[in-house]
């Protein structure tokens, strides 16, 4: 039992395809094998690209891979102007052996064409003489360019020419031909008479297709320099497609705001290879590194823009994305309101607000002992029960965070605040004149008692003034009456105690 060498295919790019120095080329390598198959083990596919010199190769760059990109040295040119500089890629693949034979190695070769093509580098030509001249681009050139005289290049591949830079002199007409010097041509080249060298630019179209060989004949009095042949060849001209996905995918707060750190993961595909991914948080003027997930922790609404650069140097369009992260529970304050004992003849006005620097306040309230108020409006004391009341105020931002402020205050009753209760409410119409002189004659009567120390008159006295308040004729609004009634009971009872 024997073992086939594996046929090893170069997909892309094909063979005399054109290209500048320093262009990355994305590559697609196949690999067929009797025995093992055609899906191969992509680390075994094994590449070289070197400089082609004249009829050798010096290796530059090695690598593996089924895909990617094969890099070009822009400092080939540095060999020497005068030098035939060209790229030769070999592939191999060493598939995997049969029982006790060895791996058999197969391999492809393919050669590529710089954009640049001297004409006295020609392959092979018939009749033309190379001629040194400094003013040459490459220090040369060919004369004695005769009707029946051709040049011929091999291998040639259009792919991605869109035309070409012809540098000549003399007056005359070139004609480029396919596979034969009688071929009818594809494309001619007109040299206008002049001093010197002439720079005529050609667009090509309806190239032929494959891999072939390239003529160019003479109608004759054309003296030939260099082509530089114009459109990406099989160069990567094609910029990366990005993507980019947040996690959590989605927010956790409100209006689409997230309220903890957030994960920006960049995805790219190349018809070659990546060289990198980036991302930008300051609308594109600065960029970083984005190969590996990165955490975005800044507070606030920001743009991020994202993108993907090739090997070839094409940088994608920017992708965006708008973040908005808001990890800080809004400040609330309370004002107006102070912890201490109050006498319930005052008034207190609680003010609540609040600030929230990343997604900004959305709503503030507060509330009395769980009833809602108004921040801002004054709370009458002597509506309260007298005793411990707590002040909350709430405020909740957009990204839906909240946060409370807590004011804890007492409310008590004196002499002074009873008499200032009776006055408030005779101005309101609660309390008749006569009633009000009345109430007032008992509280006095028992202030005065109780700085005595007679206390059970003192006592006496404020029991008269809950049966002359209490009585509905005499406090026409029930929540007054239920206060006078409230804070003299109040006096009673400490009047009564130890």
């Amino acid at each position: 039992m024997g073992n086939t060498a594996p046929v090893v295919s170069i997909q892309a790019p094909p063979d005399g395809g054109f290209f500048d120095w320093g262009n990355a080329l994305p590559y697609r390598i196949g690999v067929s094998d009797a025995e093992d198959g055609d899906t191969p083990v992509c680390s075994r596919v094994q590449w070289t690209f070197g400089l082609g010199h004249d009829t050798h190769a010096h290796p530059e760059t090695t690598g593996t891979g089924c895909s990617g990109a094969w890099p070009t040295p822009a400092s080939a040119p540095e060999h020497g102007e005068t030098e035939n500089i060209y790229g030769v890629v070999v592939v191999s693949y060493r598939d995997n052996g049969a029982g006790a034979i060895p791996g058999a190695l197969g391999e492809a070769t393919r050669v590529l064409n710089p954009k640049l093509t001297q004409a006295e580098h020609a392959d092979t030509a018939s009749g033309v003489v190379e001629t040194p001249d400094d003013t040459a681009s490459a220090k040369a050139k060919l004369t004695s360019f005769d009707p029946g005289d051709w040049i011929a290049y091999d291998p040639v591949h259009f792919a991605g020419i869109t035309g070409v830079v012809t540098r000549a002199a003399g007056a005359g007409t070139l004609a480029l031909r396919w596979n034969s010097p009688a071929a009818e041509p594809f494309a001619t080249v007109p040299v206008p008479a002049g001093d010197g060298w002439q720079t005529i630019t050609t667009a090509l179209q309806g190239l032929p297709e494959g891999t072939g060989r390239l003529y160019v004949t003479s109608s004759g009095g054309v003296d030939l320099d260099a082509f530089t042949f114009q459109g990406g060849g099989v160069a990567d001209t094609t910029p990366p497609a990005v993507t980019a996905t947040l996690a959590p995918a989605q927010p956790g707060g409100s209006n689409g705001w997230y309220t903890g750190d957030v994960t920006l993961t960049v995805t790219a595909t190349d018809n070659g290879a990546l060289a990198g991914r980036q991302y930008s948080l300051d609308g594109g003027t600065t960029w970083a590194n984005a190969n590996n997930p990165v955490t975005l922790s800044a507070e606030g609404a920001k743009e991020v823009r994202y993108r993907a650069t090739g090997s070839g140097g094409n940088v994608s369009p920017p992708g965006t994305l708008t973040v908005k992260i808001d990890k800080t529970d809004p400040v609330v304050s309370v004002t107006g309101v102070a912890p201490g004992p109050h006498g319930d003849s005052a008034a207190l006005t609680p003010v609540v607000s609040a600030t929230d620097a990343a997604s900004g306040v959305a709503k503030v309230t507060a509330d009395l002992d769980g009833t809602p108020v108004a921040s801002g409006k004054p709370v009458p004391l002597w509506r309260l029960p007298l005793g411990e009341h707590r002040l909350t105020g709430t405020a909740t931002d957009r990204a839906g965070r909240s946060a409370t402020t807590v004011v804890t205050f007492g409310t008590t009753t004196s002499y002074a605040d009873v008499r200032a209760l009776i006055s408030r409410f005779r101005q309101a119409a609660a309390v008749s004149g006569k009633v009000a002189s009345e109430l007032g004659e008992q509280l006095a009567q028992a202030e005065r008692h109780e700085r005595k120390g007679k206390r059970v008159q003192a006592v006496a006295a404020l029991e008269r003034f809950v049966k002359v308040a209490e009585k509905r004729g005499n406090v026409r609004d029930p929540a007054a009456r239920a206060a006078l009634v409230r804070d003299a009971e109040a006096l009673i009872e400490r009047l009564r105690s130890p």
